[in-house]
């Protein structure tokens, strides 16, 4: 099997604060995998691990069969790209300027995008859905449509791995599900590797095939939601008192609280 992140003992993070401990996992080319944990367990320190964000402390990464502490960072953004929940823009750029962003990795020295550039752009746009939306300025779209054309610029780096921070943070019920419809899509279509981090646990069962849980910076449980999301799970990770059903479309787990 060809895998596209293999973690070993992984133990990094903040100098003087947080950090993960021992996480070991492989994630195959093309799995749609996802983390979850509440606050502070480390889930955002792991995509930042796993970008070169913050360092590696022991144990061993690889990416694409290559070791993480060896790619430099221009050779990563070739092969990863990573969207968070939110970008914050100083100036007014128009969406298919933004887009045209996530081809920078690839720029000559003399810096100019060239027609291939563009071209994978304008299939990005189209691909997450706001091509419409390209002559438009990037503050006057919505969250949810803000946050397709960062997915779009992710894209736009033709990566094999795709990390996502909490892309749908900010986004109404509607606009998450699309978010993870698209990523769905694009795994399937693509064979792109996706982890994702959110706090929906109901949408990560729904749509990933194995789930990392995460507390104090150490690995909970790993597997398919099926096989590892249990009240008593969760109960001892997010201190919650819940059942599990199943959703009567998918048959995938659905958390049903106890708020009495």
């Amino acid at each position: 099997m060809s895998y596209s992140i293999q973690a070993s003992n992984l133990s990094g993070g903040y100098k003087a604060s947080f950090q993960l401990r021992d996480i070991s996992f492989n994630i195959e080319q093309g799995g749609f995998w996802g983390v979850i944990g509440p606050n502070g367990s480390g889930k955002s320190t792991l995509l930042k691990i796993l970008s070169k964000v913050l360092p590696l402390k022991s144990g061993n990464v690889t990416i694409n069969d290559h070791p993480l502490q060896q790619l430099s960072l221009q050779e990563l953004a070739r092969n990863m790209a990573v969207v968070g929940s939110e970008a914050h823009f100083t100036f007014p750029f128009c969406v298919f300027d933004v887009v045209l962003m996530g081809r920078i990795p690839f720029l000559t020295r003399l810096g100019a995008y060239g027609s291939r550039d563009r071209m994978i752009a304008e299939n990005a746009l189209k691909r997450t859905e706001v091509w419409e939306f390209r002559d438009r300025l990037i503050h006057q779209l919505s969250s949810g449509e803000r946050q397709r054309v960062l997915l779009a610029r992710a894209l736009a780096q033709e990566p094999k791995i795709l990390l996502l921070d909490e892309p749908t943070a900010h986004l109404d019920l509607h606009y998450e599900i699309e978010i993870f419809r698209i990523l769905k899509n694009l795994n399937a279509q693509d064979n792109l590797t996706v982890l994702a981090v959110s706090h929906n646990l109901n949408l990560m069962a729904e749509f990933c095939s194995t789930l990392i849980v995460l507390r104090d910076g150490t690995c909970r449980a790993l597997g398919a939601p099926s096989e590892i999301l249990a009240p008593e799970l969760l109960k001892d990770v997010f201190r919650i008192d819940c059942q599990i059903t199943r959703n009567p479309f998918s048959q995938a787990p659905t958390i049903l609280l106890n708020t009495q």
